[in-house]
């Protein structure tokens, strides 16, 4: 990354992209891709209570979505009640083909549905190590529609691994606080505030290990109720469902972002240590052991692929502890009773 596919509109602040460097034969690009800032972006919203504090009529709740070659790969978080969000946030990338085309895609963060606000673009090229910055045109339907800065940094290495598209770096994550979500449940994290908090973990690369979504499993009856045909209600409590988990994620203001940096702080993360699908276990040693399961009752993966999932989190996280283990397995079955007989004591 780091040519525009169009001249950039420069400006004293902003300087306009060196010319690229030649890559060696049979190379490829490390990319450090930071997205900085974009200005007099569309409006998603008009007349809202915030904007309107600050002495604007409109306003977005903007967020960029990274797509390389053809493939969406990650995304920032949103910044609210402004058109001109500012965002600082890097992203580094493997396996970047040279002259590779790169889309930025700007969307106002809605409850019901995000809003396109544009689009912009350039080209993977090789910086040789410098950053160079670049202030793209954004355009909507064809017509201008803002700016937005991005700074590249990039160099050429062999191929790594099978050579495919790598998304590398800290893991994203955003915590949700639901004083609603908590008074319903009666699972508060925060006791003085009555809130819940759900997180949601933004893993690389998924595509790459897990190639093909698996559908709900077809043997769980309660679930049945949910996707089945066979049931009438079926689309009330599909949207019901979907209608709840927007409201525990739902992006506001008092979200808060952040990113993990290694195991430790993805077990840290996870201080409650157990669902139906993964537990925690300590070692002698003090280490953390991730163990997986496949025992949903909505979207149980197979057996075959529970290795790819194991894959999935050693990517994520360097060096993490992972055992994975199918439904069926005695030693998961002991594992679930020595837990559940923990609970009861």
């Amino acid at each position: 990354m780091g040519q525009a596919s169009s001249t950039p509109a420069a400006s004293s602040s902003t300087p306009a992209a060196s010319e690229p460097v030649a890559v060696p034969e049979n190379s490829v690009l490390d990319v450090e891709l930071e997205i900085v800032a974009a200005k007099d972006i569309a409006a998603g919203d008009y007349f809202g209570a915030k904007a309107a504090l600050k002495g604007h009529v409109a306003s977005s709740d903007a967020y960029a979505l990274i797509e390389v070659a053809g493939q969406k790969v990650a995304w920032t978080r949103p910044i609210f009640d402004t058109l001109e969000p500012v965002w600082n946030e890097k992203f580094f990338f493997r396996n970047v083909r040279p002259d590779t085309l790169c889309k930025l895609y700007l969307l106002d963060k809605d409850f019901d549905g995000d809003d396109a606000l544009g689009q912009a673009q350039f080209t993977a090229a090789n910086t040789d190590g410098a950053e160079t910055t670049f202030e793209l045109p954004i355009t909507r339907e064809d017509k201008p529609a803002g700016t937005i800065v991005v700074k590249v940094k990039s160099h050429p290495t062999p191929e790594i691994g099978d050579g495919k598209l790598q998304q590398v770096g800290p893991v994203d994550y955003s915590l949700h606080p639901s004083f609603v979500n908590g008074v319903i449940t009666d699972t508060t994290t925060d006791d003085e505030k009555r809130e819940s908090f759900a997180y949601h973990v933004q893993l690389h690369d998924i595509p790459a290990f897990l190639a093909t979504d698996n559908e709900w499993n077809h043997n769980h009856k309660p679930v049945q109720k949910i996707f089945s045909p066979d049931h009438p209600e079926a689309p009330v409590l599909r949207k019901a469902v979907a209608t709840e988990h927007a409201v525990v994620y739902k992006h506001d203001a008092q979200t808060i972002y952040g990113d993990l940096k290694g195991p430790e702080d993805f077990f840290n993360l996870l201080h409650d240590a157990c669902s139906s699908q993964f537990h925690i276990e300590k070692g002698l040693s003090g280490k953390y052991t991730l163990v997986i399961d496949n025992n949903s009752g909505t979207y149980a993966p197979p057996k075959e692929e529970l290795p790819q999932l194991k894959a999935l989190f050693e990517t994520n996280f360097p060096g993490i502890s992972v055992e994975t283990h199918d439904r069926s397995s005695p030693e998961l079955k002991e594992k679930r009773k020595e837990i559940l007989d923990a609970w009861a004591a």
